[in-house]
């Protein structure tokens, strides 16, 4: 699929710089998934469903195979060994469907994974649902629709806001001043590599500690989360590793076990992500000369950062 360069479609474009993310916060149009996979076919609370994306999804520079959706309606964890880890969460409130009482569905959540191998895009959509926080006080009245999207290329996360029919702030949020985005290390516990995004849902700040917007996001409101390259990196965590040459011109050696790998250039753009083939040679020619970084990742999850030179 096509990248579209960020500024043909950004009406207000503000970037903030938290540990493990960049963040910036622009206005697109949002548009509802074309025949989507349904994953709620009946009324729902709390809904928990296993989803295999079509590719790893990165999530604090971990990748995940399985992703579960559970707590809240919309919390998403990655699995690994069938234990729970990095989290997000698209608006950190109890969402729930609106028809729940009448036991006939206003609301769903679905699925779609759009674009080609190596630029696709895992989508994740709440459609026209509700909060408990209404629902608990008798209520149904109150709507929101928002999008989850994980990129294939680049490790992207986004959030996007369609259009809302929110009323009572402290009723729909439970008290709390808005909605709710957040990228996690664990289980909401408080951590360095914590993303809340906090203040007006235009231009938010970046916080570690939870925090909630001010109000609802506008119809179009898009939050991209950027990975660092730095993220989840330990600089020597797998054991007896080399890469050589360095500099290189054409590839890179790979001596030790190694599963997968990313590069960044100088910027900290996610330039090339693979699998370590059986020669256990990483093809770099395609790079422009200059210094990165690559993350190499071995069967364990565990990574390191080597720097190289591409002359």
């Amino acid at each position: 699929m096509k990248k579209i360069t960020l500024l043909l479609f950004s009406l207000i474009t503000i970037t903030f710089y938290g540990q493990s993310y960049t963040v910036t916060s622009f206005n697109n149009t949002y548009t509802n998934l074309v025949s989507p996979q349904l994953l709620t076919t009946t009324v729902w609370d709390d809904p928990d469903f296993v989803i295999a994306p079509d590719f790893p999804v990165i999530i604090n520079g971990n990748a995940y195979d399985t992703l579960l959706l559970n707590d809240l309606g919309c919390t998403i964890y990655g699995i690994k060994n069938g234990t729970m880890y990095d989290i997000v969460n698209p608006s950190l409130i109890d969402v729930i469907d609106r028809g729940y009482d009448a036991e006939v569905s206003q609301s769903n959540i679905s699925m779609k994974t759009d674009g080609f191998i190596g630029n696709r895009i895992l989508k994740i959509q709440w459609q026209n649902v509700g909060s408990y926080g209404e629902y608990d006080m008798g209520g149904n009245s109150m709507s929101i629709n928002f999008q989850l999207w994980f990129y294939e290329q680049g490790s992207y996360i986004e959030v996007r806001y369609g259009n809302s029919n929110v009323t009572d702030v402290s009723m729909f949020y439970e008290d709390e001043t808005g909605v709710g985005v957040a990228i996690l290390e664990d289980n909401y516990s408080s951590g360095d590599n914590n993303v809340y995004l906090t203040g007006s849902t235009g231009f938010p700040s970046v916080t570690v500690q939870g925090s909630y917007l001010t109000g609802t996001p506008q119809a179009g409101q898009v939050y991209r989360f950027t990975p660092s390259m730095s993220i989840g990196v330990n600089e020597n965590s797998v054991k007896n590793l080399v890469v050589y040459p360095n500099p290189c011109r054409e590839s890179l050696h790979v001596n030790g076990v190694l599963e997968k790998y990313e590069i960044y250039d100088a910027q900290g753009r996610l330039v090339k992500i693979d699998v370590v083939n059986a020669q256990k040679i990483i093809n770099v020619a395609d790079l422009k000369k200059g210094v990165y970084i690559m993350i190499g990742i071995n069967s364990d999850g565990e990574n390191t950062r080597i720097s190289f030179v591409k002359e």
